[in-house]
């Protein structure tokens, strides 16, 4: 908590709202043309215009550089309302632009952000990209850009609407024989390089794309000791290409700072498998038991979670499981807990007294087991986001949020 107020402090110091990932992360979906600096601000699209000349415009977009000249003004860019949502809170929580401003690579770069203004042609520390969105899984808050399942059921049934701003449509793709997304990026990769130290492959799900073996094949011949190479995945795909991608996790090992697999769940048993059509609960657990057991200490595993309304009744045994983890392969699991702002109908903020009390209970339980004292198992950053998830299904929902 106290590095956390540091930065709190020097962040504010610019302005109240300024945050170093603006500048510094950025996820393109190459597949699409689109980009935004951070999952919680939605994505918008990148001109082809600018590419040849300055390749970095996959990530400095106008869009973003007004942003960021907002946050220098110590205004409150509408599209960062997840954060603002949190720092409502009260001061005892901690939003993500303070965690992801925390992040190794970012103070050090804080007075070369400073200097570079809008950052036209700034170049980040934490690249994401999807090269397409093949993917064997149907998750409820996800859509067709981002799931061939998604798309092969509008293909069948045509499109529909659903409440609040989501609208599942026929997704807009660029052929990859001619992708200008794709050529600018390697293009742009040279400079890049020489300033990442995290390189994130997301999708639909990576393990089934052939670009991301391509890239597995490419960190091989070109090793980068400075560089944290991440993978997202659903990890809920057949044992054999587990068995491929241990096997190059161990080949890798020795070329990279460290390997980090963000595996996709928020929810246990029956409940994950309804939140995520498509998944085999007890494979995904095996595949994650195996994934720790065949790789080394640099190969680390991060439950990412997408906290909704159906996890409520597992979330407990989800915790405990997360904890078991740890405890067998210690300084090797983590957790981030995040809440989903969209789909609207989702919000965990719509669930029933008795069900927020059950759920509210239940994490009450696990942090008092495993979350203080000298031998706590979850860490400061765990707790810290597991309470202000508590807070936010406590908190009272507003007409606003759905219209």
């Amino acid at each position: 908590p106290n590095k956390l107020k540091e930065i709190k402090v020097k962040l504010d110091s610019v302005s109240p709202s300024f945050c170093l990932a603006k500048w510094l992360q950025t996820t393109i979906y190459l597949n699409r043309g689109t980009t935004h600096s951070c999952p919680h601000c939605p994505t918008h699209g990148i001109s082809t215009k600018q590419l040849n000349e300055n390749p970095s415009s996959l990530s400095n977009t106008p869009i973003k550089m007004y942003n960021r000249e907002e946050m220098l003004k110590g205004n409150f860019p509408a599209e960062c309302d997840f954060c603002w949502i949190i720092e409502r809170m009260g001061k005892d929580y901690f939003s993500d632009r303070i965690y992801k401003s925390s992040a190794s690579f970012a103070e050090a770069r804080f007075d070369e952000i400073i200097a570079s203004g809008n950052g036209e042609t700034f170049i980040p520390s934490s690249v994401e990209v999807s090269f397409d969105s093949v993917c064997n899984l149907k998750c409820l808050y996800c859509s067709p850009w981002a799931s061939t399942r998604w798309q092969d059921e509008i293909e069948k049934f045509g499109p529909y609407n659903l409440a609040g701003q989501i609208c599942h449509t026929k997704a807009r793709t660029i052929s990859e024989e001619n992708n200008p997304y794709i050529e600018a990026f390697w293009k742009w990769w040279p400079d890049l390089v020489k300033k990442l130290e995290t390189f994130r492959i997301t999708g639909g799900e990576p393990l089934m794309s052939k670009h991301f073996w391509k890239v597995l094949d490419f960190l091989k011949r070109e090793p980068n000791p400075k560089m944290t190479f991440c993978v997202n995945s659903n990890f809920a795909v057949s044992n054999r290409l587990i068995k491929s991608f241990i096997h190059e996790v161990n080949s890798l090992t020795p070329n990279l700072k460290a390997i980090v697999l963000f595996a996709s769940a928020e929810a246990f048993g029956k409940e994950q498998e309804y939140i995520r059509s498509g998944m085999d609960f007890a494979l995904f657990q095996t595949n994650i038991e195996e994934y720790l057991a065949h790789t080394g200490p640099t190969a680390t595993l991060f439950f990412s979670t997408t906290v909704n309304l159906f996890c409520y009744s597992s979330f407990e045994q989800f915790l405990e499981w997360i904890v078991e983890l740890k405890i067998r392969y210690p300084n090797r699991v983590n957790a981030m807990f995040l809440f989903i702002k969209g789909p609207e109908y989702l919000d965990l903020r719509l669930l029933p007294e008795e069900c927020k009390t059950l759920m509210k209970d239940g994490v009450d339980r696990v942090i008092a087991r495993h979350g203080t004292g000298e031998n706590a198992i979850l860490n400061l950053a765990e707790v810290d986001q597991l309470n202000r998830l508590m807070h936010r299904v406590a908190s009272e929902i507003e007409r606003t949020d759905f219209l």
